[in-house]
């Protein structure tokens, strides 16, 4: 827990006057990550350091900065907040009032104080609003104001960083390093490197990002410094072996004769699946044919012992094709005995057929084609008339063809 200015409160509260001992309030706070407690020359409180105040009550006791009283979690207290950051971390604020709150956390922001002029400092106060919202200071019985006050001061910034992944990573996994150093250094330097080839990467943003290629152990160095000094920190990466790619990651295929198509893992390791399984020989090999109507993505997972994997990426496309029979004959053999639509790069979304007079017989998307049946009667010989609706996937337009199909036995 910090100290309090225990002079510039005096001061501060020797102004308003003090004449009876009897309830008191004491605003307390404390740093969220503590630090050492700082030289009278450089203040108490360092640039952006998150403060948690709160209120001890102590009835009747004597006029003592470190005293501690009683505190009442279930107490909501109006707060004035002046001359420092507030919340959103961004925003210089001066005299907030914040209601019903037992406790605030509040971020100190930037210096406003040094060792020649004494500092400028910041209050948080307890305060009671009129009948017209005007706030004033709680006093205390004796006479005194429930407030505290502090300096910022530039100190010394403490290196830290984090990176958004483990420890130990595979081969050409790319790391984004953000800087998290304490007490806002002005300037930054990044070192990356390794036993095998010294400094790889040298950088002065404030946070970067690396890709690792090749496998060993490196080091990651962070030096922040500002005009009060300089820190530095150094944190290690094993990188691990994935599987050794041997051809394009991502691949196009066009089709034109056929609707068939081998497809190769595009590195080499221990396990392979490929996804979406439908319409595949294999999932789990190296190698597997891919038999499709339409334009298909497939992916494969390309994994080792060690846990990494590559991912090979595939786009197969065919032309946009349409083909309508003229005739079948649905007599069990097994051959043509349903009326459907084939094709590549088409989707029926509704089909009419009608008799003779005009009368309608089906209507479906020939999902699984026409029978030759009306209400489960078998139909004549004929010929008959269609009208089909449909997609075409290349183009995402919406299409008509209408035509006569011969039912023949």
């Amino acid at each position: 827990m910090s100290k309090l200015l225990n002079i510039t409160i005096a001061m501060y509260f020797l102004i308003h006057g003090y004449t009876s001992f009897a309830t008191n309030y004491y605003v307390k706070y404390e740093y969220i990550i503590p630090h050492d407690t700082l030289s009278v020359c450089d203040g108490f409180a360092c640039e952006y350091d998150i403060a948690h105040f709160w209120v001890e009550e102590n009835y009747g006791g004597p006029l003592d900065f470190n005293y501690s009283g009683i505190r009442r979690f279930d107490t909501l207290y109006n707060w004035e907040v002046s001359g420092m950051i507030y919340g959103n971390g961004r925003d210089t604020v001066n005299n907030k009032i914040i209601l019903n709150q037992n406790n605030l956390y509040i971020n100190l922001g930037e210096s406003r104080a040094n060792c020649i002029d004494g500092g400028i400092f910041g209050i948080v106060a307890l305060i009671k609003l009129d009948n017209n919202n005007q706030a004033s200071y709680i006093r205390n019985d004796n006479g005194t104001s429930g407030a505290t006050a502090y300096a910022v001061f530039v100190c010394t910034p403490n290196s830290k960083f984090t990176f958004n992944s483990a420890n130990t990573i595979c081969q050409n996994t790319c790391v984004a390093f953000t800087d998290s150093s304490l007490y806002r250094p002005r300037q930054w330097q990044w070192q990356i490197a390794n036993n095998q080839n010294g400094i790889l990467f040298e950088d002065t943003l404030q946070h970067i990002q690396y890709c690792f290629a090749d496998t060993g152990t490196y080091f990651i160095k962070q030096k922040v410094w500002n005009e009060k000094g300089i820190d530095s920190s150094l944190q290690s990466l094993r990188v691990i072996s994935s599987p050794s790619i041997t051809g394009d990651t991502l691949q196009t295929i066009p089709l034109s004769n056929t609707t068939q198509t081998e497809l190769e893992a595009c590195a080499e390791g221990e396990l392979y699946e490929w996804f979406p399984k439908e319409n595949l020989s294999c999932t789990n090999c190296n190698f597997t044919t891919a038999t499709i109507n339409k334009d298909e993505k497939y992916y494969c997972v390309v994994s080792n012992t060690n846990g990494c994997s590559e991912t090979c990426y595939y786009h197969i496309t065919l032309p946009f094709d349409i083909f309508i029979p003229t005739a079948f004959s649905p007599n069990g053999d097994g051959v043509n005995d349903v009326f459907r639509v084939r094709g590549n790069n088409i989707e029926v979304q509704n089909c009419k057929i009608y008799n003779r007079f005009g009368n309608e017989i089906y209507n479906g998307n020939l999902e699984n084609g026409w029978n030759g049946t009306y209400k489960n009667e078998a139909l004549a010989i004929d010929v008959y008339v269609y009208t089909i609706i449909y997609k075409n996937l290349k183009t995402n337009s919406i299409e008509r063809k209408s035509g006569n199909i011969s039912l023949i036995k």
